[in-house]
């Protein structure tokens, strides 16, 4: 019999935040569910955290494609849960919420819920309001581990040739055929004590907005040009709303 859940975790070098992620996925679910964890590191050091929680370990060869995107579409290959959940060796459950939302998912295609933010031990919860796709199409309200689906609703897989937000393209290329329920919850803690190094936010707030117009030209919405151009500049770009409001290319959907 195929498992409720099938958790899809990327690692690379840091065994000791595998192990809390595993760690806490046994602890929050109780249904039956399988673990996928797929390594791109040589050396394997995930192999021991994967070993400890019966979790089906693939490291990747040196010769296959590294990143996030490659190693998500390994998995959903591998997977055989009714459910799919992609969760970031960082990140970690705090409560058992996720269960919750899975069992109560009735015949809807996407559950989601809230998240908190971790740095060093602190917990800040990030409430995303009423699920809506509009508010998809100007920016990502979901972090992976915040969301399941249902195995069988996927009808594309992950862009392998994005080097950023490949997650976020990858809900707004099949949300659109999705039923999707939102839960007041707080499943999940999304650890970003690394970003919090000043060097470190620079770089990546600084090339952020460059990823986000990439996402916006693969997605074309006149009628959200306004609100995409005020995002942008809350990243210090200045883009009128008249720059945006792109040329789908040919056959692309204008959503």
């Amino acid at each position: 019999m195929n498992p409720k859940v099938t958790f899809i975790v990327p690692t690379y070098k840091r065994p000791e935040l595998l192990f809390r992620c595993l760690s806490s996925i046994k602890m929050s679910m109780k249904i039956e569910y399988e673990i996928i964890v797929i390594d791109d590191s040589q050396e394997g050091e995930g192999a021991s955290a994967a070993d400890t929680f019966s979790a089906t370990y693939i490291k990747k060869s040196k010769f296959d494609r590294r990143g996030l995107a490659p190693n998500r579409n390994i998995g959903l290959n591998f997977a055989k849960g009714e459910f799919i959940v992609f969760i970031d060796d960082d990140d970690f459950y705090v409560t058992d919420d996720l269960e919750t939302m899975i069992e109560n998912a009735d015949d809807v295609d996407m559950v989601c819920a809230n998240y908190f933010i971790y740095n060093k031990d602190s917990l800040t919860p990030v409430d995303i309001g009423d699920f809506e796709i509009d508010k998809m199409l100007v920016n990502n309200q979901l972090p992976v581990g915040s969301f399941a689906i249902r195995r069988s609703a996927i009808k594309y897989f992950f862009d392998e040739e994005m080097a950023s937000h490949e997650d976020w393209d990858f809900l707004l290329r099949n949300m659109f055929h999705w039923q999707v329920k939102h839960f007041k919850y707080f499943p999940i803690a999304i650890d970003k004590s690394n970003q919090f190094d000043a060097s470190h936010s620079t770089q990546i707030w600084e090339r952020r907005w460059i990823e986000f117009l990439s996402v916006y030209a693969r997605f074309p919405c006149p009628r959200l040009k306004l609100q995409r151009s005020e995002k942008l500049k809350t990243m210090g770009y200045e883009c009128t709303p008249e720059m945006l409001a792109f040329e789908p290319y040919i056959n692309q959907r204008v959503f």
